[in-house]
């Protein structure tokens, strides 16, 4: 493993081929995310179908000769696809996860 082998977004493979994309894309914005201390790559997945949907953000770091991935993954479903519907989250509850999960995200610490 070297640095740029880990932060390095490959094509996905899979049982029936090599995809054309990359398992996940930098971030043009906000391209590295520091996490108490150490630098971390941050890209983005998302994928969808049927009425779900999954994205995903994802953060890499090559540490004392190896690859570290964090991921804050979200997924979802159109409430109406179930009967009865699924309750959603609320706009304040919505707005209340993001700072939740970026602090759980930056809680991660290396020992060593």
């Amino acid at each position: 493993m070297t640095p740029d082998v880990c932060v390095t977004p490959y094509p996905q493979k899979s049982s029936i081929g090599v995809s054309e994309w990359p398992e996940f894309l930098v971030s043009a914005e906000h391209s590295a995310e520091p996490i108490n201390g150490v630098q971390f790559l941050h890209g983005v997945s998302g994928e969808g179908g049927l009425s779900h949907g999954l994205s995903t953000d994802l953060y890499r770091a090559f540490h004392k000769g190896r690859c570290f991935e964090l991921a804050i993954k979200q997924s979802g479903t159109e409430p109406h696809v179930t009967d009865p519907p699924i309750k959603t989250l609320t706009a304040a509850q919505q707005n209340q996860l993001t700072p939740t999960m970026s602090k759980v995200l930056h809680s991660f610490r290396f020992l060593k």
